[in-house]
């Protein structure tokens, strides 16, 4: 097992700017800026916590750092769902991508500072915001909303936009996880970590189940196996049938990766070109024009990612010629024709699941017992 909670509290005169270069190449990875001397490189993503949203956005109370079953003031939390969802906190930063002419280089501002542009998940329906907010926890169907709550299992087998629609139930600006917030993560924990595999940098979490299936107490996890680890990153993993404990949770997300493959709204596939909606009210399968815009194309062949488009909308796959152990560690599917877009394997991908693993070769018409949603705001 492994949990990790590091903290960093910075003068509020200055501007912390940290970042990462990766030559995919040679696959190394080199600190910039502040983080390069200090621990800087994690004063955004340490700000990650999570809390009780109620339906109109507003925080009701976060949660112990070190304890989710409590409040930061120590008395006992409502998990269930009924005061409202359990989210985690992300707060809004400021980006620059560049392509240094061997190596990727991202880097991100925890204040506006000259050449970064605000990270477009924080630019949520044309309106800038200073946090988002995704689920703690694997969302579930209460039968009338998707909730994020602790000690309730996963509800799985819905298409895309049932979920959708499930999660709007919750009120304006809900949505399941989606492509730009799903994006700011990853970008937090790649300056976090420098390293793409988080398999080996946080740990299998659960990715490896066997001898199992897709029930309740099998391979599907109850929430809040995390609760006691509060806002830290933290692994539990035994190999083959271990499924009452085996979890990963990344600052406060419980099963970032693996568990289930999760669905990605607000954006839309079609012959390998990635269309991205930053608009929740206008989320919808199969469309490529109006809030749908052009982002980026990935390769048109399916294997472990070794490469990426010189973009900064998104990671999208150029080259797949990496192993479960080299490079990014995540493996890419695709597919030509229109499609929706999944994220981070289940729990029986192995090798393949991560934080950058992408399943981009089902249509909106897709459903199983192996996919889940997460709530996003």
């Amino acid at each position: 097992s492994y949990s990790t909670q590091t903290t960093f509290t910075a003068a509020s005169s200055f501007i912390d700017i940290s970042g990462v270069q990766w030559n995919p190449t040679t696959d190394t990875y080199v600190r910039t800026g502040d983080g390069t001397t200090n621990n800087a490189h994690i004063v955004i993503a340490s700000q990650m916590k999570r809390c009780v949203l109620q339906a109109n956005g507003t925080v009701a109370y976060y949660l112990d750092p070190n304890d989710s079953t409590k409040k930061a003031d120590g008395t006992a939390a409502d998990l269930s769902g009924a005061t409202g969802n359990v989210m985690v906190e992300i707060p809004k930063f400021y980006m620059k991508y560049e392509w240094t002419g061997t190596a990727h280089h991202w880097s991100i501002a925890d204040k506006p500072t000259a050449g970064y542009i605000v990270h477009p998940a924080f630019i949520k329906g044309g309106v800038e915001v200073n946090y988002r907010y995704m689920s703690a926890y694997n969302a579930r169907d209460n039968g009338t909303k998707l909730i994020s709550a602790s000690g309730v299992y996963p509800t799985t087998n819905l298409t895309r936009a049932a979920f959708r629609t499930k999660a709007a139930a919750n009120g304006a600006g809900w949505s399941q996880w989606e492509w730009n917030t799903y994006f700011a993560t990853q970008i937090l924990y790649l300056v976090e970590y420098a390293n793409f595999n988080v398999e080996m940098a946080i740990g299998k979490g659960r990715t490896y189940m066997t001898g199992g299936s897709w029930a309740d107490g099998s391979y599907y996890a109850l929430s809040g196996l995390s609760n006691n680890q509060g806002n830290k990153t933290a692994n539990v993993w035994v190999s083959g049938t271990a499924y009452a404990n085996n979890y990963m949770s990344y600052r406060g997300i419980e099963h970032w990766y693996g568990h289930l493959w999760k669905f990605l709204d607000g954006v839309n596939v079609q012959n390998h070109n990635y269309y991205v909606n930053n608009k929740p009210s206008t989320f919808a399968d199969d469309v490529f024009t109006g809030d749908y815009v052009l982002k980026g194309t990935a390769v048109a062949t399916s294997g472990y990612i070794s490469n990426y488009q010189q973009d900064g909308d998104g990671l999208f796959p150029s080259a797949i010629t990496g192993s479960g152990t080299t490079y990014v560690g995540d493996y890419y599917y695709q597919g030509t024709g229109n499609f929706v877009v999944m994220v981070g394997g289940d729990a029986i991908s192995g090798d393949s699941a991560g934080a950058f693993c992408w399943l981009s070769s089902c249509a909106a018409s897709h459903a199983s017992v192996a996919i889940s949603a997460g709530l996003s705001f």
